[in-house]
């Protein structure tokens, strides 16, 4: 808990440390932009005079001085909010990662017959500026069936609009990470790496809570879990969310205590308690 370390990156170039900072991360798998909440104390005003416009860069590196400290989270700064409350300045960003490409990229181009699945979704994250192509398990569904245009297809308008049309007609769950975007067949993980253990030695807190889908557990900051990827949850108890569980059938434990991970809250304070990791995954 002592070699926490939290470094901020605006617009690539001013680098901000050793003051307190606290941040609240989410990212899920629902086609959304990830969020975060940063607030940084005591910035000079001079560094609070180059956080005033929207649409500014914004990167969150957190983790451990032993271990290493990885990229938790880049977005465009959406709202900054600079406050003095005796005796602190407090400078509160709000951002989120892709929203202003995902929201406004459109599209005009057309698509001869024969043309698969993947072409399509290629084409659409082509037009995306600053976004690149990660893990596409999600297509695969598409790509075994041999599934092809019939006839010429005029790709027009919002992408966002046919991202989630092609998700929904091949079965896939997409989100944007740090301006890569991924597809996750939906309801199952991808197998990029192995399940990551969440246990009391990795730093888990509390016991974890079975929900309506599968699990949620808390951990001491883990910056480098994935959406879309595996948890091995290894606990003596487990406790029973009944929050919205009434009459639902909580779903059996499968995979040897294996979850895809759906949700992640990254919440931290270098001045403070809170430093962990919310996991929601699910059974499948």
């Amino acid at each position: 808990m002592f070699n926490r370390k939290v470094n901020i990156l605006i617009d690539s170039s001013h680098s901000i440390f050793d003051l307190r900072i606290n941040f609240k991360i989410e990212k899920s798998l629902v086609g959304y932009p990830n969020t975060g909440n940063i607030k940084i104390y005591n910035l000079s005003e001079s560094s609070r005079n180059r956080i005033t416009q929207e649409g500014i860069k914004t990167q969150l590196f957190a983790g451990y001085e032993d271990t290493g400290v990885p990229l938790l989270f880049e977005g465009d700064i959406i709202n900054v909010i600079h406050e003095y409350k005796k005796p602190d300045w407090i400078t509160e960003i709000f951002a989120a990662d892709g929203i202003n490409i995902l929201n406004t990229s459109t599209i005009n181009k057309p698509l001869p017959a024969g043309s698969t699945p993947e072409q399509v979704y290629n084409e659409l994250i082509s037009e995306m500026k600053g976004i690149s192509k990660g893990v596409t398990e999600g297509l695969k569904k598409c790509l075994s069936g041999k599934r092809s245009l019939l006839r010429e297809l005029q790709l027009s308008g919002s992408i966002k609009e046919w991202l989630d049309k092609i998700a929904k007609d091949c079965g896939f769950e997409y989100s944007i990470n740090s301006g890569v975007i991924e597809t996750v067949p939906t309801g199952l993980p991808v197998s990029d790496v192995a399940p990551t253990t969440i246990n009391q030695a990795s730093g888990m807190l509390g016991s974890p809570e079975r929900t309506d889908i599968g699990i949620s557990v808390r951990n001491l900051l883990l910056p480098t879990l994935k959406l879309g990827r595996t948890i091995r949850v290894e606990s003596i108890n487990t406790l029973i969310n009944v929050g919205n569980l009434f009459f639902r059938k909580i779903p059996d434990i499968k995979n040897k205590g294996i979850y895809r991970i759906d949700k992640l809250t990254h919440i931290g304070d270098t001045h403070g308690n809170n430093w962990e990791t919310q996991i929601h995954a699910r059974v499948f």
